[in-house]
């Protein structure tokens, strides 16, 4: 007798399950199996290209590299997507030259027109067009941003990234106008109003992200590092004023052979405990970074899936961080595809997803922005 059972459905794996009180909340693993030698084939081809074509070349570069990184990162061992173009950012990074080029000129030539008569016109003109360009710098990791997300998509559904560019650069240059009046007492506040504003308007298809940080949660790690650094910073002044001292650095007359050579060893010795200080001062602000991201990822929610980084920690980011810029600074660049890939390794293995979304109530997005990045082509701000 034939079988009419149908076969069974194949599960989501960020499908809601029938409730369940017996089961725990499931986390979904975050992967990257990107290989190192891959890697470094498309580095070396997009630098001996960029040299070729004078860099113009490296908006295609670009695209290359975020299509490999993409493709190597994996939610339960579905793999995103990268769909953009080369010449979708360097047609928007011609697209800025054409608007930007004039305006930045004038401020430029404006200083020198008035430099020996009006030096407040000078200062005042300075003053806005360093203004003018930082606007534009934050405006334009926006654009970026909103570039890069229409074009990343997961199981088929693309990300996306509502809000203005404009708006988000002057939200992030009037806080660090309050970060600044407060002497940097404001700084937690500044980070929670930028995470907000950037996650809210966070789309997966047509499903919205949240994030519900608040800066006072913040305050008291943050005085503590503050504390920190200050005594930090008395400490270093002391100890390089004392070993001077001692060196015989401030006396009047010059020093015998041997004294040079005292102060020779006490120079050397009062650089590295400069270093070793503020080393320290450092690792404290890593220790509040790493918290910092932790909570971010607490904080940020698509529908009852929420990310978790319980296993990142201020060592661990500092090893990932100064293991990074050890790598690309004693090989001279040739070994960036290494941090690269021990940076994605480590953001993969300690974020992870907590919860379920239904994607059978997600629908696909529009396609975003028909050109790339502009401004930070514009300003070379390579954002990953």
């Amino acid at each position: 007798m034939q079988d009419l059972t149908p076969p069974p459905v194949p599960q989501d794996p960020l499908a809601s399950p029938p409730p369940d009180t017996t089961q725990a909340t499931p986390a979904h693993r975050l992967t990257y199996v990107g290989r190192t030698a891959t890697l470094f084939g498309i580095h070396y081809v997009n630098l001996a290209l960029n040299l070729i074509t004078l860099w113009i070349y490296r908006f295609w570069a670009r695209t290359r590299v975020r299509r490999f990184l993409w493709a190597g990162a994996r939610i339960d061992d579905e793999p995103f997507e990268y769909t953009g173009t080369g010449s979708e950012i360097f047609f928007g990074f011609l697209r800025v030259v054409a608007v930007l080029l004039v305006p930045l000129i004038v401020l430029q030539v404006i200083p020198l027109a008035f430099e020996e008569e009006n030096e407040w016109i000078v200062f005042v003109t300075e003053t806005v067009r360093l203004l003018a360009i930082l606007y534009l710098i934050y405006a334009g990791t926006y654009f970026a941003r909103r570039y890069r997300m229409s074009r990343t998509l997961w199981r088929g559904i693309r990300f996306g990234q509502a809000g203005s560019a404009w708006r988000y650069g002057a939200l992030r240059l009037g806080h660090l106008m309050l970060v600044l009046l407060t002497l940097g007492v404001y700084f937690p506040w500044y980070q929670m109003a930028i995470a907000r504003y950037e996650t809210d308007n966070l789309r997966f298809g047509t499903g919205k992200f949240a994030f519900d940080g608040r800066g006072r949660d913040l305050i008291g790690r943050f005085v503590g590092v503050s504390t920190i650094a200050l005594l930090i910073a008395i400490g270093a002044f002391f100890a390089v004023m004392m070993v001077g001292v001692f060196a015989g650095a401030y006396r009047p007359r010059l020093p015998n052979p041997s004294e040079l050579n005292f102060n020779a060893r006490a120079i050397i010795a009062a650089m590295a405990a400069t270093v070793m200080l503020f080393g320290t001062f450092y690792l404290s602000f890593l220790w509040y970074k790493a918290y910092v991201y932790r909570y971010m990822a607490e904080r940020t929610r698509l529908e009852t899936l929420r990310l978790a980084a319980p296993t990142l920690t201020g060592f661990r980011l500092a090893r990932l961080i100064l293991g990074n810029a050890s790598i690309v600074i004693l090989s001279l660049g040739l070994l960036a595809p290494l941090a690269l890939q021990r940076s994605m390794r480590f953001w993969c293995r300690h974020l992870t997803l907590v919860g379920t979304v239904d994607l059978a109530t997600i629908s696909q997005s529009e396609r975003g922005p028909s050109v790339g990045e502009g401004l930070a082509g514009f300003f070379d701000l390579d954002l990953g």
